[in-house]
């Protein structure tokens, strides 16, 4: 065989294995390495840079003392802020139920929300927001309503009162526990 022969076959030169195995070994490297630095960027903050758990409980702890909720300038403790998720509260409620019975009215029929009623105006006077955001929430719901899927949504409602009025016979069993035991004499 002549070296011509062998250059172009590439058996002298090792052929294309090399160049893929060096391409394979580049684009190890160049994937692994940004995530090998910032898991040492990570750890290196966590371990010299990042106040131990102890200090945040410590400086919770003096900023009630200081404050109460707020802490000693009037601001609010990041300790005690809740992120509340009012997209994912809103559709739970008890406004949100009461809302879609309202706007359902005229295209599915009525359904019988007294107990929801009552919860609902608790939700309003609790968190008016939440009510804010349940009949948005309520409104964009009425785009996916059909006329088969009335049965649904009134089965939904339904379902809301039968919970609002289980938490009012709740609360009148623990009025009647704690004004004495409901009349047992």
């Amino acid at each position: 065989m002549s070296t011509e022969t062998a250059v172009e076959t590439g058996s002298e030169t090792g052929g294309e294995t090399p160049k893929k195995k060096r391409s394979i070994v580049k684009l190890a490297i160049f994937a692994l390495v940004p995530v090998l630095l910032a898991g040492g960027g990570y750890a290196g903050w966590t371990m010299f840079l990042a106040a131990p758990a102890e200090q945040h409980a410590a400086e919770a702890a003096a900023s009630e003392v200081e404050g109460g909720e707020h802490g000693a300038e009037g601001a609010p403790d990041e300790m005690h802020v809740s992120a509340v998720d009012y997209t994912i509260a809103a559709e739970t409620s008890f406004s949100y139920a009461l809302a879609l019975s309202e706007m359902l009215t005229e295209m599915c029929g009525t359904v019988d929300t007294a107990a929801l009623e009552v919860e609902a105006g608790k939700e309003a006077h609790a968190d008016g927001m939440l009510v804010h955001h349940s009949w948005a929430a309520a409104y964009r719901r009425m785009g996916t309503i059909t006329d088969r899927s009335c049965s649904m949504m009134l089965a939904e409602i339904m379902n809301a009162d039968g919970r609002a009025y289980a938490r009012q016979a709740e609360a009148v069993k623990a009025d009647k526990k704690a004004s004495g035991g409901g009349g047992h004499h």
